[in-house]
């Protein structure tokens, strides 16, 4: 169950808890992993991931949960990334895959690891409106609130969903204190980009009453600072 996800999540990484979804997340910046043997290196010094994880990612393309056990066996990092800037959670979540990334954060993957441009694993799930893979995510500690590189949260990839069946992930977020106000490179809130790009009627009314919750907490928060 749910519960027990989320002990194993408090049990891996402790600290990841009380950072989750708080106000001040800076955005994701790609930072270099250290991989297992075997491996090589391109011309240009990047780490080519090693024969485990090229079979790993097959395996994941395929749904084979026997492969996949089988090579988990296998030492390897599984937190490396691929030519792509993105490793094997960042891949499953992308594609839907919720026993995949449960098989992976099982055994060590980082959910907050994101590419270049400051995409992680969350925000793939995210966008596609996962809403079961988000809540494991979020379990194992992924930041809910973190932006990438363009200042883009979780939140506002799901804000602009046309379908009713991503509220369940705009909740999730929300609970887990994803900013309903923060403002991307843009200067656009997740309200704003739920309603200029035409979100479904329950999403926009879910995050408007919880961004009019958190307004008189984010001013007061701007007050205190104003006199410090």
């Amino acid at each position: 169950g749910r519960g027990t996800w989320r002990w194993r999540a408090r049990a891996r990484a402790p600290g990841a808890w009380r950072c989750l979804g708080l106000p001040t997340a800076t955005p994701c910046r790609a930072k270099p992993t250290q991989m297992a043997s075997p491996q090589t290196a391109n011309p240009d010094g990047a780490t080519v991931p090693c024969k485990t994880h090229a079979n790993l990612l097959k395996a994941c393309e395929r749904a084979d949960t026997d492969a996949i056990a089988r090579e988990l066996s296998e030492y390897c990092d599984l937190n490396v990334r691929d030519h792509d800037g993105q490793t094997l959670l960042m891949v499953t979540a992308h594609r839907g895959s919720v026993g995949m990334v449960k098989q992976l954060l099982l055994h060590s993957a980082d959910p907050n690891v994101c590419d270049g441009g400051g995409v992680d694993a969350l925000s793939l799930a995210a966008a596609g409106c996962h809403d079961d893979m988000v809540g494991i995510l979020l379990d194992f500690g992924a930041m809910a609130d973190r932006p990438d590189a363009q200042g883009t949260t979780p939140l506002m990839r799901v804000a602009a969903c046309t379908s009713n069946a991503a509220l369940r992930t705009v909740e999730q977020l929300l609970a887990s204190r994803a900013n309903p106000l923060r403002k991307n490179a843009s200067g656009e809130t997740p309200l704003e980009i739920a309603t200029r790009q035409g979100g479904a009627a329950p999403i926009i009314e879910l995050i408007r009453r919880a961004a009019a919750a958190a307004a008189p907490q984010q001013q007061l928060l701007r007050r205190r600072v104003v006199l410090h």
